[in-house]
């Protein structure tokens, strides 16, 4: 089956010219640079606008824009201004990659003024000072046959970085806005513009954004610690109940983490020494997590969702009763 949300991408391939050199030297090889991506199929256009000055930067945009290109190549076909091009790629609205010519022969050196290598070096340099986020490959000076497998990889790199822009992100343990120190990884969600959500508000918010059809992926993130002790099977010695700490009674959900641990390592009879609703809680958060990635899967009108909604408030109510009841009936037994 088609996937219907992944975006196409559409590359314009901006020329950019230091005003000190033929600007000739640089429309000729992104010509050049042009047919070489064409052998390749990657749909790419070159702007008519070659950048030497902010004017240009400007144009390029708007041109880019008029294209209705989503990402951009900066091609560097000569020594080019480092400040202009890096004001269209900290304007450009999508993924940028930034590239140079190489020298195509000895017997041009003079007439071709050589490679863009120096001009790469200050624009690199330039992208830093404004913290504009640029892709530059690996060797990004290079021929066009060279540059055009490079720019291809690109492609790739901004089709996922477009398919992720205003995604919500659902996430479980622990609470990504309150312990950031377990969700360090994180953060690259964020530089992406990706909403990151602890799974009480993810719950509400999943069904409105489906029903108006946004964007949206389900994650599930655990603490970076208790990864650790269910993939590598580190015992987990933790004592970070509140009642325990400072009261010196357990509460109701005493042993549950280690519960839960122990039903992942399969070993039923301890988990239900630890906490007697192990079983069920790790139940609830299998078919938790299933269920709403088949949810995404299901295309259903705006008044069935708000019915699902609906049924899942008071499923969610139905299990908050039952634990009341079971904090209740624990509270007379510690007596």
């Amino acid at each position: 089956m088609p996937l219907t949300n992944v975006p196409d991408v559409k590359l314009a391939i901006v020329g950019v010219s230091r005003d000190c050199f033929p600007i000739e030297l640089t429309r000729t090889r992104l010509q050049s640079l042009i047919e070489a991506c064409e052998k390749l199929g990657i749909d790419a256009v070159a702007c008519t606008t070659v950048i030497e000055n902010e004017n240009d930067a400007m144009a390029a945009l708007v041109e880019a824009e008029d294209l209705g290109a989503n990402a951009a190549v900066i091609y560097l076909g000569n020594f080019g201004p480092e400040g202009p091009l890096s004001i269209f790629a900290e304007s450009f609205p999508g993924p940028v990659m930034a590239c140079a010519a190489a020298e195509e022969s000895k017997d041009t050196l003079i007439g071709g003024r050589g490679d863009a290598y120096c001009g790469m070096l200050n624009a690199s340099y330039n992208f830093g000072l404004r913290s504009v986020p640029v892709h530059i490959p690996q060797m990004p000076v290079g021929l066009p046959d060279e540059l055009a497998a490079k720019i291809w990889h690109f492609s790739a790199v901004a089709k996922v970085v477009l398919g992720m822009q205003n995604l919500k992100v659902f996430a479980f343990g622990p609470r990504p806005h309150d312990f950031y120190a377990c969700n360090a990884p994180i953060k690259p969600l964020y530089d992406l513009g990706i909403e990151v959500m602890e799974i009480g508000a993810a719950c509400r918010t999943f069904n409105v954004l489906v029903a108006d059809r946004r964007a949206v992926a389900l994650a599930a993130l655990l603490g970076s610690w208790l990864w650790i002790a269910f993939a590598a099977k580190v015992p987990l010695n933790l004592s970070a109940c509140f009642s325990l700490r400072f009261l010196g009674k357990p509460c109701p959900m005493c042993g549950l983490t280690r519960g839960l641990h122990a039903v992942w390592q399969g070993d039923l009879a301890a988990a239900t020494v630890f906490n007697p609703l192990s079983l069920a809680v790790f139940v609830l958060l299998v078919a938790e997590i299933l269920g709403r990635f088949i949810l995404l899967l299901v295309r259903c009108t705006p008044e069935r969702w708000k019915n699902i909604a609906r049924g899942d408030l008071l499923l969610h109510a139905a299990l908050a009763s039952a634990y009341c009841g079971y904090a209740i009936a624990w509270l007379y037994s510690t007596r």
